[in-house]
């Protein structure tokens, strides 16, 4: 999660891209329609790819919080739910017009944007293969990256084929539905010949890797708790939780994500407004990686 004010320029740009397009957007723009200066924004953003990856990373954040707070009170194996959670994606593509950016991206030199796409393509794909595994249970688990992949190929490609050379209107829900139908079939045949090819990347084995992240946001908190006055008992609470949250085997993320926004409000305007805005960011970090 981004500083607040960082984060508002990032969603002005948006209504920027909105209004004039990506492509005939400039940097200019942005500044006037904040109305902020060139060092101003430079001293949020290192650079214009920076602020890309920021912009990126603002998007992301709204996809996944709009997936979790789908799962409140409904069940994780519902296929209509995993529906409208692979739908959100094409929502979020339209809001934030990222379409272009992406394309801009993939053709850019800057080797940390480029690393940035990768990074959200192998995100993407994780969260699908945890979400397939819920849907068709722990059977499935060896089988879960293989058919992620694939089901995000059948996804992609129907969409750009029918664009391309249907003679009828694109019904995404349709074709995602399509998809899950496909995955149906396949999985139940990879269960029952045993057969996976992603032996050495399995995309569920990524949870594993983020556990110096948890360690680096547990102490932050701790570290905040400590500074904490006795009279901030609402500051003092939010610390609380999103350490006891953190540290449960099964994080509520979508708690975590609804509250982070009160604690930083909570924060605004006090001593403690930067330690708060350094805790959301690492939470931010950190929970995109445990989905």
């Amino acid at each position: 999660m981004l500083h607040v004010r960082k984060r508002n320029v990032i969603l002005t740009a948006k209504e920027v891209f909105a209004r004039k397009g990506y492509q005939a957007s400039s940097v200019q723009d942005i500044f006037e329609a904040c109305n902020i200066s060139k060092g101003t924004f430079y001293n949020y953003f290192a650079s214009k790819n920076d602020f890309l990856i920021s912009y990126l990373d603002v998007a992301r954040e709204e996809e996944f919080k709009r997936r979790d707070d789908m799962l409140i009170d409904n069940d994780a194996a519902n296929k209509s739910i995993f529906t409208k959670q692979i739908l959100v994606s094409v929502e979020v593509m339209h809001e934030f017009n990222l379409r272009p950016i992406f394309e801009a991206a993939l053709h850019s030199t800057d080797s940390d944007l480029k690393a940035y796409i990768n990074q959200r393509l192998t995100e993407e794909l994780s969260w699908l293969a945890r979400r397939l595994k819920e849907i068709y249970g722990e059977a499935s688990a060896p089988y879960a990256s293989d058919c992620a992949i694939m089901m995000y190929g059948i996804i992609q490609h129907l969409f750009h084929a029918q664009k391309t050379i249907g003679n009828r209107e694109i019904n995404l829900t349709m074709l995602v539905q399509y998809a899950i139908r496909r995955m149906d079939a396949i999985i139940e045949d990879l269960i029952a010949k045993k057969d996976q090819i992603m032996y050495g990347g399995n995309l569920l084995s990524k949870r594993n890797a983020n556990s110096l992240k948890k360690q680096k946001l547990l102490e932050a908190i701790d570290a905040f708790y400590r500074s904490l006055e006795k009279k901030e008992v609402v500051l003092l609470e939010y610390a609380g939780f999103f350490k006891e949250e953190i540290q449960a085997s099964n994080p509520r993320v979508h708690l975590i994500y609804r509250l982070w926004i009160a604690f930083q409000k909570e924060a605004s305007g006090t001593k403690y407004e930067e330690q708060v805005d350094e805790i959301v960011s690492k939470m931010g970090d950190y929970m995109n990686k445990v989905r």
